[in-house]
């Protein structure tokens, strides 16, 4: 019987941990037990086994940190706090419970709470030791299924959304979660919890295809072990082009009147803008983006090109961050009767990055 580092049906094995001679006997027990082939049993007589040990040497040595449970099953001829039950690091530091047997002859689960030792003294355990405490009346116990049982994974987080095509779209998280609290996999589910996929432990993307063009999805993932799940935040992102309609009466940002032009983060939208020759061509625009862009990443941009003119970009500046910014093209004057290509193009893929753009005016 040792401990086991790994979920409850792989506990306690029925190992015997040492054999003494009277007072204190301890030796494999095949009927009476919760697991396995064996369990522990130990004959306490009264007064001679008191404050007597036996110690079952580990090796190699068992590593738990960040556990913070161990369980194991008692049962006693005896009810009462008469027996010590104690793991001992190979730092020299022995850390000890004393179970509560609340009912005679049956076998009740124990939950140790070692959260409080620090990692240093519980990472290379190379004993296990039991103690009688108690020897007023003679005992006789059993100890099975020793464990530490698994820690669920810390959730992911979404860290990058972005749309690939038309019908794809770029899943990317980070993995929270290690050592005793690794995931077994991930899985990306619907906003609706529909399952759509498992991806391998340390995975950190998925491409989804089969997608709608230019169509709104949201996704979560959640890290699994078999000790249970967490889950990330649920993330909403659009394949290309990304555009969709800012309206005032859903409470999204528009500048003058009812609706705005709204993007996701790296949003491609491009317009058709005719002009004729011989005058001089300035466009005007509004842009605005929120705090979820991003402060280091590219900003927005508008690109003028096409023929008769050279092309000419201007960006959103810091100061367009949740408030609108007045943006100038001067194009020079086209050479030629044409029909310009006015493109918008967002650099963003962070979850809930949007930006907008409103009122465009095209002057000549």
């Amino acid at each position: 019987m040792g401990i086991s580092v790994s979920n409850g049906g792989s506990g306690g094995s029925g190992i015997v941990i040492v054999r003494y001679p009277i007072p204190f006997l301890s030796y494999s027990e095949t009927t009476i037990k919760t697991q396995g082939t064996y369990a522990i049993k130990s004959s306490a007589p009264v007064t001679t086994s008191l404050n007597k040990t036996l110690t079952r040497t580990v090796s190699p040595t068992i590593n738990l940190t960040d556990r913070t449970i161990i369980k194991f099953d008692i049962r006693a001829t005896r009810t009462g706090s008469n027996i010590k039950i104690g793991i001992r690091d190979s730092g020299g530091t022995t850390t000890y419970i004393t179970p509560n047997i609340t009912s005679a002859n049956v076998y009740q689960t124990i939950d140790w709470d070692i959260s409080a030792v620090s990692n240093a003294n519980k990472d290379a355990l190379d004993r296990i030791i039991i103690e009688i405490v108690n020897a007023d009346a003679s005992n006789t116990f059993y100890i099975d299924n020793l464990f530490a049982p698994d820690i669920p994974p810390n959730a992911p987080t979404i860290n990058r959304a972005a749309a690939l095509s038309n019908t794809s779209i770029e899943w990317g998280w980070t993995d929270n979660s290690s050592g005793a609290s690794q995931e077994d996999e991930f899985r990306v589910y619907s906003s609706t919890g529909g399952l759509l996929t498992t991806r391998t432990a340390d995975t950190t993307f998925w491409i989804e295809t089969g997608l709608k063009r230019n169509k709104e999805y949201s996704r979560y993932i959640q890290a699994y072990n078999t000790a249970g799940s967490s889950n990330s935040a649920t993330i909403t992102w659009r394949t290309k082009p990304g555009a969709f309609q800012s309206k005032v009466s859903q409470g999204q940002p528009t500048r003058a009147g009812a609706n705005a032009f709204g993007f996701v983060g790296d949003a491609v939208w491009e317009w058709d803008v005719p002009v004729k020759s011989g005058s001089a061509l300035t466009i005007t625009t509004y842009i605005r983006y929120n705090t979820e862009y991003g402060g280091p990443t590219t900003k927005p941009k508008l690109t003028l090109s096409g023929k008769g003119i050279s092309p000419t970009s201007v960006s959103a500046t810091s100061s367009a961050e949740n408030a609108w910014e007045l943006l100038n093209i001067n194009a020079g004057t086209p050479s030629q009767n044409a029909t310009l290509t006015l493109r918008a193009e967002g650099f963003s893929n962070t979850p809930g990055a949007k930006f907008y753009i409103d009122d465009i005016n095209v002057s000549q």
